[in-house]
């Protein structure tokens, strides 16, 4: 034993022959002694007896909220998918009409919304099922139900595929009902767009009917593992 100050104390282990016990460093399969740590709250010590970053986690990222006015038609994220993220969550709160019409869901390439006949839909309502082959947008499509005028819903949608280059790209999603649709306006949606090519965001809009639309979008991209 040893004074390293006034008050401590350092216990040397001394072999039989006199010489210090020199303990070994810690590794992946020896005990001993633990790496000086790094003095940060980014990594962490492993099996191997390393500091290192925890290998990247999924994680719900926002990327951008836009709250639509008295006079909106359009809601736009055109431009909102990167490669960053492997999906996205898509949601609207408080969604109501200034008139009774149904809103359309469509996703876009290069910004530009797609507007052909390249999607496939399916809705479940606690009224009926429909399917939809070869229409013009996804979510809240031409077969939706109609939203009658200053009745709030909420929706949510999954974008899965967006950076596939052979098309594809798949969603699903839920929406709300409102005391104000008959048989309660709640909804199951899943389908596809299946256009090649990278898709670079996703629209929600009146599809050019008369009147507008409120409510709080936001859309959220899912990190890369």
């Amino acid at each position: 034993m040893r004074a390293v100050s006034a008050t401590q104390f350092k216990l040397s282990r001394v072999k039989y022959d006199g010489t210090a016990q020199v303990n070994p460093v810690a590794t992946a399969t020896v005990s001993g002694l633990v790496p000086t740590p790094p003095n940060n709250t980014t990594t962490f010590l492993r099996g191997d007896a390393t500091f290192a970053a925890p290998a990247g986690a999924s994680q719900l990222v926002l990327i951008s909220t836009v709250t639509a006015s008295g006079s909106s038609t359009t809601v736009d994220f055109l431009n909102s998918f990167s490669s960053t993220y492997d999906s996205y969550i898509f949601t609207g709160k408080n969604i109501a009409c200034s008139s009774a019409y149904y809103l359309i869901v469509r996703v876009a390439a290069s910004g530009t919304p797609i507007t052909t006949s390249t999607y496939n839909n399916t809705f479940i309502t606690n009224a009926a099922t429909t399917v939809n082959v070869s229409t013009t947008s996804l979510g809240w499509g031409d077969s939706s139900l109609t939203r009658p005028a200053n009745y709030g819903v909420s929706a949510q949608w999954e974008f899965m595929g967006a950076n596939n280059t052979n098309g594809n790209m798949c969603y699903r999603g839920i929406s709300s009902g409102s005391a104000g649709v008959a048989n309660g306006g709640r909804s199951l949606m899943w389908g596809g767009e299946e256009t090649s090519g990278i898709k670079s965001g996703v629209q929600i809009t009146n599809g050019g009917q008369a009147g507008t639309f409120t409510g709080t979008f936001q859309l959220f991209g899912i990190k890369n593992t």
